[in-house]
């Protein structure tokens, strides 16, 4: 679903706020560091579960690609619903 013209704008301009940007940021990299440490744990493991390594990897992974993605979200509903 589209987002209205407000609401991509509000959106745009909340991920360029630098304290919005900062905090999200923040929050960002607490979620990696739990899941370095999720990770680490069940690597530990006495009795390794792949699955579940494999699936914190990838929660990981997709937290570098948050923000970015988020960004370019925000850029492309403020383009369509300007037109």
């Amino acid at each position: 679903m589209p987002l209205r013209l407000a609401e991509a704008q509000q959106l745009y301009d909340g991920l360029n706020d630098p304290l919005l940007r900062a905090a999200l940021q923040a929050f960002i990299e607490k979620q990696r560091q739990d899941l370095r440490d999720g990770l680490l744990h069940a690597v530990r493991q006495h009795v390794r579960d792949t699955m579940k390594e494999a699936r914190l990897a990838g929660k990981e992974e997709s937290y570098d690609e948050f923000l970015l993605e988020l960004s370019r979200f925000a850029e492309e509903q403020l383009r369509n619903a300007s037109q």
